[in-house]
């Protein structure tokens, strides 16, 4: 039951007015793990940790990204990890990664974003195209 709340609290934590920090910061409370466990467990020093928790270092690079995901097993909500790559990007002022892979990945992806782009198609629009 008490994993059924958390589970509830993680999926419901909205990004609006966060910043990758402090949605770091709740998602690791919630999951109940403490500030020097999770930099024990990184490899790192709680003050760097608690630096990036404060916004006073950029998030981490993909690779410790991707284990801080592992470490809080949020991997199976992909709402929970999309919003900490999303997060991450915003502060860096690049695309997320996980996004980025993607389209490095699949080239003709880059044709499908110019023609929208030039079409100047609305994200309804391509909703609409999608589901159709």
């Amino acid at each position: 039951m008490n994993e059924m709340k958390t589970t509830a609290q993680l999926v419901d934590i909205s990004i609006d007015n966060e910043n990758f920090g402090s949605y770091l910061r709740k998602v690791r409370s919630l999951k109940n793990i403490s500030l020097r466990q999770l930099a024990k467990e990184l490899n790192i020093t709680p003050a760097y940790l608690s630096d990036i928790e404060n916004s006073n270092n950029k998030p981490p690079d993909k690779v410790l990204l991707m284990r801080i995901i592992e470490l809080l097993e949020v991997s199976s909500y992909p709402q929970v990890k999309w919003n900490l790559y999303d997060l991450a990007a915003k502060a860096r002022n690049d695309i997320p990664m996980d996004v980025k892979e993607y389209i490095l990945n699949n080239i003709e992806i880059l044709e499908v974003i110019r023609d929208i782009k030039e079409k100047e198609q609305t994200v309804s629009e391509l909703r609409n195209l999608i589901t159709k």
